[in-house]
């Protein structure tokens, strides 16, 4: 029973975190790329979820403003990729600290 609400979970927050990125570079990139930024967004947000919980949210938050802040700087494409390093790097910040916070218990 919890592994399944863990996965509705991470399912739900991904269709969220899929469908803001999808509102937020529909207008630069277009809705075929969109889609598929929503989808890559959709997984790392599901994924991210099973390994850092609410880590992920600050994640998606930061690659939301890191997306937003750079897009009119260095262009669409340049800022999709900082919105994604900058995801990677806070989730795999917080599941490298739930780590080693569940190994010291």
């Amino acid at each position: 029973m919890v592994d399944m609400l863990l996965v509705m979970v991470a399912l739900i927050g991904g269709l969220v975190g899929g469908g803001a990125m999808f509102a937020l570079v529909r207008r630069d990139v277009g809705t075929r790329r969109a889609a598929l930024v929503a989808a890559v967004t959709f997984a790392a947000v599901g994924i991210g979820w099973l390994l850092a919980l609410y880590g992920v949210v600050l994640g998606l938050g930061a690659a939301i403003v890191a997306y937003a802040v750079t897009r009119s700087r260095i262009g669409a494409d340049k800022a999709l990729l900082a919105a994604g390093g900058s995801y990677f790097a806070v989730v795999s910040g917080f599941a490298v600290l739930l780590y080693a916070s569940l190994e010291t218990m």
